[in-house]
C-alpha cells in the first residue's frame, strides 16, 4: 500500500529504461490460454521499450479495483496519470480471481435452475455442459470487464503502461522491467 499526496502544481518524474530481463517477482497467478491460437490480451498494452523521462502529476502502481478508481479519479480531478501495472488492468480480481469466479457460479445456478424446474411445472431435459462453452463464456465476461475499464482510461486520460515499477525516491518512478508478453 502507498499513500501518494498530490498537491497542486507538484510534478511526479518518471524514468523509464528497457526491459532487464525476466521479473523473480512475477505475480503467483497467471492467466491460463486454453491454446496456441488464443489471442493474448499481453499484445493489445503497449509497453515503453525505449529510455525516456516524462512529467505527470500521478503515478499509480497497480491496476487493480483500487488502482484503477484511484487513477480514474486523479484524472477527473485534472491531474496527468500514468497507471503502471505487471499485468492486465483489472488485477486478479478482474482477470483470475473474483470475476471470472462469480461466472463460472452463474453457470452452476443456472444448471440447479434446470434441475429444479420440475418443482414448478416444468419439464426441462437434464443440462449438458460443454466445457468450451463455458470457458469461452467466462473468458467473454472477463473481457468485457477489463474493455470496460480500458475504456474509461482513454475516456478520462489515463495512460496505462504494462511493467513492474518501483519508487526511484519520493517524487521519482523507475519501470524496472516490462513484463513479457507471450503465450503461456
Amino acid at each position: 500500500f502507498v499513500n501518494l499526496t498530490v498537491k497542486r502544481d507538484d510534478r511526479v518524474s518518471i524514468e523509464f529504461r528497457k526491459d532487464t530481463g525476466p521479473s523473480n517477482s512475477r505475480h503467483w497467478m497467471t492467466p491460463f490460454y486454453k491454446s496456441p491460437g488464443e489471442r493474448s490480451r499481453c499484445s493489445e498494452t503497449p509497453s515503453m521499450d525505449t529510455s525516456a523521462e516524462r512529467q505527470v502529476d500521478a503515478i499509480v502502481i497497480g491496476a487493480g479495483p483500487g488502482g484503477y478508481h484511484a487513477a480514474i479519479r486523479l484524472a477527473q480531478l485534472g491531474k496527468k496519470v500514468i497507471c503502471v501495472d505487471r499485468d492486465e488492468v483489472g488485477g486478479v480480481c478482474l482477470n483470475w480471481g473474483c470475476i471470472p469466479t462469480k461466472a463460472l457460479l452463474h453457470v452452476g445456478e443456472v444448471i440447479r435452475h434446470i434441475e429444479r424446474a420440475s418443482s414448478i411445472g416444468l419439464k426441462v431435459p437434464k443440462a449438458q455442459v460443454e466445457r468450451e462453452s463455458v470457458a469461452k463464456f467466462k473468458s467473454d465476461v472477463v473481457n468485457a470487464n477489463v474493455n470496460g475499464v480500458k475504456t474509461l482510461f482513454k475516456a478520462n486520460g489515463v495512460e496505462f503502461l504494462k511493467g513492474e515499477a518501483t519508487f526511484k525516491s519520493p517524487t521519482e518512478i523507475e519501470e524496472i522491467g516490462r513484463a513479457s508478453c507471450r503465450e503461456r
